[in-house]
């Protein structure tokens, strides 16, 4: 048994029914018939929010079919309270406002711009970082300057906070006996661990004993602009 096209067999096709003889008769079908008439329209269901109560005691959605029949789906109670987030960070960045003449016995000095004041929650640290140029106004082939430079907390260098080296280092641009005002750069990063409280966190400069005055840091159009960057982190 096979299909049988629309041809002279079967106007309208049908199946080809072979015996054990070689012969064949075909079960054609009928002409089709006319369309029948179209449907009446459906109705689609129409969802609405189902205030917490008696039908869904956390709210939810109300379906209600054709009929007028109604349904809920309700949403589940609130799950468990989640453990307390870290603390969020926080920080800031300043830049150098002008530059600052620091002659070789000059006592510590506050590099202006270069102070930030943040407020540090319990149980966090402080990251801070600073980088900058200082120049040498010495105009001789062989000059230069000597200069420290100091990351310090409310006026106090980290070194005398911490009784370490940190947050400190010497500066020293040498002319190399073509060029004069020579240029050298800072730049250092410390952890300071502080308490709770508010902070003004700084860099300052002062003259290490020898050479020749020094030019520190400088404003917006300088090379040799300062930064200062802090970094509030939770333990």
């Amino acid at each position: 048994m096979v299909s049988a096209a629309s041809g002279t067999d079967c106007a309208n096709g049908g199946v080809a029914v072979t015996d054990g003889y070689g012969n064949t008769d075909y079960a054609c079908n009928g002409v089709t018939g006319p369309a029948g008439a179209d449907g009446t329209n459906g109705v689609s269901p129409t969802v609405g929010t189902e205030p917490a109560g008696a039908n869904c005691a956390h709210g939810g959605a109300n379906i209600t079919d054709a009929a007028g029949d109604v349904a809920y789906a309700c949403n589940g109670a609130p799950g468990p309270a989640g453990p307390a987030g870290t603390t969020g960070q926080t920080g800031g960045n300043v830049y150098g406002s002008t530059a600052l003449a620091v002659s070789l016995d000059q006592g510590l000095t506050l590099i202006p711009g270069l102070a930030e004041t943040i407020t540090v929650p319990a149980n966090s640290f402080a990251y801070v970082s600073t980088e900058g140029g200082v120049e040498t106004e010495s105009e001789a082939t062989d000059g230069f300057s000597a200069t420290g430079i100091y990351l310090a907390v409310d006026g106090v260098p980290l070194y005398e906070r911490s009784g370490t080296l940190d947050g400190a280092q010497l500066v020293e641009p040498a002319n190399n006996g073509t060029l004069t005002s020579a240029v050298a750069d800072w730049s250092m990063s410390a952890v300071v661990p502080v308490s709770a409280g508010t902070y003004t966190f700084q860099v300052a400069a002062e003259g290490a004993g020898s050479g020749d005055t020094a030019e520190v840091s400088g404003g917006t159009n300088s090379y040799n602009e300062g930064t200062l960057s802090v970094l509030i982190l939770g333990d």
